[in-house]
């Protein structure tokens, strides 16, 4: 855990709580007696790793709001992000690219489970590994019913028609 600005060469007693969904204490540990201390990381000049620490922010029926640090070797252009949804026999993939630590991806399908994966690229655009905490995020709202009524209009060797009744939410 990093906490900015704490003072060095201080000793702290520290106590961990692990909290549930409700902020119920799942976990608590005694206090641990800890010192702050400056820490230097080294890197390869043409290094860069994974960006740190991702966070859920905030969830919407279409759309959530991602934070996280910045990786510790590199020099950072952009971010790429990318949502790929979980449900069985679906197929929702969300890319977007960002330039800060943080983005919001809209679009997405309401309660649908997402996994994030968010990787770095730096200046000159090599590609740096996506992040390897395994980061799920579920939507909110009441999944669509998927449409039982499609029907196959035309088919060639390149091309398809298909018609479905639509539903009557506007954003899907």
């Amino acid at each position: 855990m990093y906490i900015p600005r704490l003072p060095t060469g201080i000793s702290y007693f520290v106590r961990i709580k692990v909290l549930g969904d409700e902020n119920q204490v799942l976990v608590e540990t005694p206090e641990i007696r800890a010192r702050n201390e400056i820490v230097s990381i080294k890197c390869e000049a043409d290094e860069i790793t994974a960006p740190r620490d991702i966070e859920t922010k905030q969830k919407g029926q279409f759309s959530v709001a991602l934070s996280w640090h910045p990786p510790e070797c590199g020099s950072v252009g952009e971010y790429q992000i990318e949502l790929r949804g979980l449900a069985e026999g679906k197929f929702d993939v969300h890319h977007q690219t960002v330039a800060q630590p943080s983005a919001s991806v809209t679009n997405l399908l309401p309660n649908t489970e997402y996994e994030v994966r968010v990787r770095a690229v730096d200046r000159s655009k090599a590609v740096g590994p996506w992040n390897s905490d395994a980061i799920i995020v579920t939507t909110k709202g009441d999944a669509p019913e998927a449409s039982e009524d499609i029907k196959l209009e035309y088919t060639s060797d390149t091309d398809a028609r298909i018609h479905w009744t639509h539903t009557d939410e506007e954003r899907l």
